[in-house]
């Protein structure tokens, strides 16, 4: 499986952050991609800091978000996207959740 890893993007308006993760499968015949977003605050509880760096957010990244989606193998071609949002609220979750279907997807 070939996994390719987009940057993260601070959308400032929203409060929160996104990317997407796009998987190939090894003969290039099916690909999904995982679209997800992490609202600053969830940020800012989980690194116990409201300065936090890059590269505390990269390892987040990697060890959270890449890390549970690589896990389903090819179960992951079931489906051609997935959204994801990290949030401490249901209301932001579901505001992430609504960011990624309408802006992000088109």
């Amino acid at each position: 499986m070939q996994i390719v890893k987009g940057e993260i993007r601070n959308e400032f308006s929203r409060d929160l952050y996104w990317g997407r993760i796009q998987f190939t499968s090894d003969d290039k015949s099916k690909t999904s991609n995982v679209l997800f977003c992490a609202s600053t605050e969830y940020l800012w509880n989980l690194f116990h800091d409201i300065n936090f760096k890059q590269n505390q957010l990269n390892a987040w990244y990697e060890d959270t978000v890449v890390k549970k989606w690589e896990s389903f193998g090819d179960q992951i071609f079931e489906d051609e996207v997935y959204f994801d949002s990290y949030s401490v609220t249901a209301e932001g979750k579901a505001n992430g959740f609504e960011f990624l279907q309408t802006k992000i997807k088109t």
